[in-house]
């Protein structure tokens, strides 16, 4: 799997994530067992995908980390 496609699933993943607590505030967001769940695996979806990330690309966009 190249760069392209963990840089998409990064992307595809956070509009996952905004689209899911759209319209929630802290209270009713904790209160949702099913969508901190969700998010947990959506967060460990984008720390792996960045993880392997090479260092070539990392190196052409040095602001992000």
């Amino acid at each position: 799997m190249g760069d392209e496609v963990r840089l998409e699933h990064i992307f595809d993943t956070t509009q996952k994530i905004e689209k899911a607590i759209e319209g929630n505030n802290f209270n009713s967001f904790f209160e949702n067992e099913t969508l901190v769940a969700a998010l947990e695996r959506w967060l460990q979806i984008i720390g792996e995908a960045a993880k392997h990330i090479s260092d070539e690309t990392k190196g052409k966009y040095p602001d992000i980390e």
